[in-house]
C-alpha cells in the first residue's frame, strides 16, 4: 500500500446482495502496485451519480501525471464508461454503450484488459464485450507506472459504491475467461475484498488440487465454552510436490511453483486460506483465515498419491496470540460503538489487529528543507539537494554526480532504548528514477559508533536504463556483530547521471514492504537515533458489531492480559450471541444488550377457541442469572485528600503547627517500623487517611 487515505465502509445489508460484509462508499487510496504488461483488471461498482453527471467518475487509474496515465471512469461528457490511455503522447480511449437514463445505476462489473506491447485492449461490462480496439494508435508504454489508485484519479474521487476489486498482473484475459469469472486461471491475482479495510492481497487459485474440504464454524469451544476460532481442513494433491514447502523455485503459479525461492519460502509463512462458493457470476467467502503451525503437511502411502493436508483458523487465533506487554486504561468508552474511536470492542481488537510499522530513517521523504540534517553526500564534486517533485510528497532528493563514485548515506544509532540484536534482519529500500541511464549499489552496513570501518555490509545492485520512471530498489542484511550499534544505509552511484529518490525506507523485516511510513523527523549532520523512528498502522480487518449504548467509566487492561480473553469478557458484558470472526474475515458482534433490542415477535397468537389443544405441565426449572464482580469506581471532580501527614499521627509537629521529623545521620525516612512481638522489620510505613 502506498497514500493509504481514510477510507470509508458501509456494511452490506439483506436487500443489498453483494458479496462480503461491506462495501467501500468514501475516499480514494494510493496502493504500491506496478501496471505490468499485460494486465486484466475487473472492479464491481455501483454509481451515485446520474447518467448525465456534470464531472468524470474515475473507478481507478495508474496515473504518473497529466501526459501519462491508464484510467477507467464514466465520462461526463459522453454518458459512458471510458477506459483512457496515454504515455506522453495522444490520449486513445475504450468506449462503453451511451446511457440516456439512470440504467447504468445498478452493480456492474466492469473488466478491463490491456496488452500494451501488442497496442491491444478490451471493455467488458458484465461479461459483454464493448469495445476491442483503442480508438486509434495506442502508445508504447515507455514508463513505470508504480501506484494504483482506486475510486479516484490523481485525488479526484468518483462517486460509487464498490463491492471489490480484482487485478491480474501480466495477464491478458480471454474473453472466455471474463465471462467465466475467471475461475480456471492460474495466474496471481490481487483482490480487495473491501470488508470494512482496505487492504489488497495476493492468492493464487488452487480449487484443481483439492480432494476434500471440511469447514468447521464454533459458536463456542465445546471443550470449555469459551468463543473460539473458526476452522477450515483442505486435503491437495501432490503429486508433482506442488506444495513441498521445503522445496523452492521462481513464484510462477502457472506452472503449479507457488514456494518461492529459498528466501521467499512462502508456504513456511502461515499462508492465508480463502475459500469462495460462486453463484450467477456472484461469490460468497465461505472461509477467511491463516494457517495454523502445522502449516504444509505432506502424507505418503504406497500405491496412493502423495497429498498435503492444511489446516487453517481465522485471525481469532491471531488475536488470540497477543498479550499486553504494557497495561493499558480506557475511560468512559462505551461498550460498543460505531464511532470506533470511542469503543471498546474495537479499541481492544485493534490492540492485536493494528500493528504498527515502523521506518527509522529521517527525511524519508525529503520534505523537509534542511536536507544535510539527515542526509550525507559523499563524493568528490558531488552535491545533494531538495527538489520539486517526487512519488510520495512535493520534494525528491537529487544527487548529482561530480568526478567519481557518490553516495548519499544515513546513519541510524541504536545505543539508546532500540538496540541491534545479532540475527535480526533489516531492509533499506528506496525509490529512484533518472533521465539517464546509471547504476551502481544500494548497502547496508553495521558498524560499532566511532569505530573506523565497518563490522558487515550487505549490497543489491541496481541499474535504470533513463527515462522509465520510478523503480524501487532494496538491501536486506542481517546483524552479525554482537557489538554493532549502527546502521548505515547508502546508495551509491557510479555513472555521470542525476539520481532522483524518494520513499525512503529502514525496516525490521527480511523484505521490502509495500507500505510507505513518512518519517519527518530531522537527524543531525546525517545522524539519526533509531528511538525518533516514526510508525503508521492500517486496518487488516473490518468491523461488524452491534451498538451497545452503555458507558463504561473505567477499564483496565493489565500488563500481560490476553486481548481474546478480554473481548470475551466483553462479550460477556454485552449479553453477545455472537463475538469473532464471520465467514469474511470481518469483526462480528450479535449482542442481546445492543441499542433497541427487542425480543422477537410471536410466530402465532392463540385464541380462546383454540385453548383445548394446550397441554401444559410443571418442569423444576431455574432462572437465568448473571453474577458480576467488580469494584465501583467513584470519580469525583472536585479534590480529594486521599492522605494527611499530621492526620496519620506518626510524626512531631514543631513550631507552627508545621510537621517535623528528625533524621539522624546514616538513618532512613520514614523510619522502618519494627513489630514489637517478633522484632522483625515490617518493611512498611503505616498511615491512615483523613478528611479536609
Amino acid at each position: 500500500m502506498g497514500k493509504l487515505a481514510p477510507l470509508t465502509y458501509t456494511k452490506i445489508t439483506s436487500g443489498d446482495n453483494q458479496p462480503g460484509s461491506h462495501n467501500l462508499t468514501g475516499g480514494c487510496a494510493d496502493y504500491m502496485l506496478e501496471l505490468t504488461d499485460p494486465v486484466t483488471v475487473r472492479a464491481r461498482v455501483y454509481p451515485n451519480f446520474a447518467y448525465d453527471t456534470a464531472s468524470d467518475q474515475p473507478i481507478w487509474s495508474w496515473y504518473n501525471d497529466s501526459n501519462n496515465y491508464l484510467t477507467l471512469l464514466y465520462d461526463a461528457g459522453n454518458d459512458r464508461y471510458e477506459v483512457h490511455w496515454k504515455d506522453g503522447g495522444t490520449e486513445r480511449i475504450l468506449e462503453g454503450d451511451i446511457y440516456t437514463d439512470n440504467s447504468h445505476q445498478v452493480w456492474t462489473d466492469v473488466d478491463v484488459v490491456v496488452d500494451f506491447a501488442n497496442k491491444q485492449a478490451a471493455l467488458y461490462l458484465d461479461r459483454t464485450s464493448k469495445d476491442t480496439a483503442w480508438s486509434d494508435t495506442a502508445d508504447a508504454k515507455g514508463q513505470n507506472y508504480p501506484l494504483f489508485e482506486i475510486r479516484g484519479e490523481n485525488g479526484t474521487e468518483g462517486d460509487y459504491k464498490i463491492n471489490h476489486v480484482r487485478v491480474f498482473p501480466s495477464l491478458e484475459a480471454t474473453a472466455a475467461q471474463v465471462a467465466n469469472d475467471y475461475k480456471s486461471v492460474k495466474n496471481e491475482e490481487i483482490i480487495w475484498h473491501f470488508n470494512g479495510e482496505g487492504c489488497g492481497r495476493t492468492r493464487v487459485n488452487v480449487t484443481r488440487f483439492v480432494q476434500n474440504l471440511y469447514n468447521e464454524k464454533s459458536v463456542e469451544n465445546p471443550a470449555d465454552g469459551a468463543a473460539g476460532s473458526n476452522t477450515c481442513t483442505v486435503t491437495l494433491l501432490s503429486e508433482g510436490g506442488e506444495f513441498a514447502d521445503d522445496q523452492y523455485a521462481a513464484f510462477t503459479p502457472t506452472s503449479d511453483q507457488f514456494n518461492g525461492t529459498s528466501s521467499q519460502k512462502y508456504m513456511q509463512n502461515r499462508c492465508r486460506l480463502e475459500v469462495e462458493s460462486w453463484y450467477n457470476h456472484v461469490y460468497d467467502l465461505v472461509f477467511t483465515g491463516r494457517l495454523d503451525g502445522n502449516s504444509f503437511s505432506r502424507s505418503s502411502a504406497a500405491g496412493q498419491l502423495q497429498t498435503v493436508t492444511i489446516t487453517a483458523e481465522d485471525l481469532i487465533s491471531d488475536i488470540a496470540r497477543k498479550f499486553r506487554r504494557k497495561a493499558k486504561t480506557y475511560e468512559d468508552y462505551k461498550l460498543s460503538d460505531n464511532e470506533e474511536d470511542n469503543s471498546l470492542v474495537h479499541a481492544i481488537t485493534r490492540l492485536a489487529t493494528k500493528d504498527p510499522v515502523y521506518n527509522f530513517l529521517a527525511n524519508s521523504s525529503f520534505e523537509n528543507a534542511t536536507i544535510g540534517n539527515s542526509w550525507n553526500v559523499y563524493g568528490t564534486g558531488a552535491t545533494f539537494t531538495r527538489q520539486s517533485g517526487g512519488l510520495f510528497g512535493a520534494y525528491q532528493g537529487d544527487l548529482a554526480y561530480g568526478s567519481a563514485t557518490c553516495a548519499i548515506y544515513q546513519d541510524i544509532n541504536f545505543n539508546g532504548t532500540k538496540k541491534l540484536n545479532v540475527g535480526e534482519t533489516w531492509t533499506f529500500s528506496m525509490w529512484l528514477k533518472s533521465a539517464d541511464a546509471c547504476g551502481h549499489n544500494i548497502n547496508i552496513e553495521e558498524w560499532t559508533i566511532g569505530a573506523g570501518a565497518s563490522n558487515d555490509a550487505s549490497s543489491t545492485v541496481w541499474s535504470l536504463s533513463g527515462g522509465e520512471g520510478w523503480d524501487l530498489w532494496s538491501v536486506s542484511h542481517t546483524i552479525t556483530d554482537s557489538t554493532s550499534n549502527r546502521l548505515r544505509c547508502l546508495v551509491w552511484l557510479n555513472d555521470n547521471a542525476t539520481l532522483s529518490m524518494d520513499g525512503a525506507m529502514l525496516v525490521q523485516n527480511d523484505r521490502a514492504l509495500n507500505w510507505f511510513v513518512l518519517n519527518n523527523n530531522d537527524g543531525a549532520s546525517g545522524v539519526e537515533s533509531a528511538d525518533d523512528a516514526d510508525s503508521d498502522s492500517y486496518d487488516s480487518i473490518g468491523f461488524d458489531c452491534d451498538e451497545v449504548n452503555i458507558t463504561h467509566p473505567w477499564a483496565l487492561l493489565p500488563q500481560g492480559a490476553n486481548v481474546w480473553k478480554q473481548l470475551q469478557l466483553l462479550g460477556d458484558a454485552v449479553g453477545a450471541m455472537y463475538i469473532g470472526l464471520d465467514e469474511s474475515g470481518t469483526f462480528k458482534l450479535r449482542a442481546k444488550l445492543k441499542t433497541g433490542y427487542t425480543d422477537p415477535t410471536s410466530l402465532e397468537t392463540i385464541t380462546d377457541s383454540q385453548i383445548a389443544i394446550i397441554d401444559t405441565a410443571l418442569e423444576p426449572t431455574q432462572a437465568n442469572k448473571i453474577k458480576v464482580h467488580g469494584v465501583k469506581i467513584k470519580k469525583h471532580s472536585n479534590i480529594v485528600t486521599l492522605w494527611n501527614a499530621a492526620a496519620a499521627g506518626v510524626f512531631g509537629k514543631g513550631t507552627g503547627e508545621i510537621i517535623a521529623e528528625s533524621v539522624a545521620n546514616g538513618e532512613d525516612w520514614p523510619d522502618d517500623i519494627v513489630d514489637s512481638e517478633t522484632n522483625e522489620s515490617r518493611g512498611e510505613t503505616w498511615a491512615k487517611y483523613g478528611e479536609v
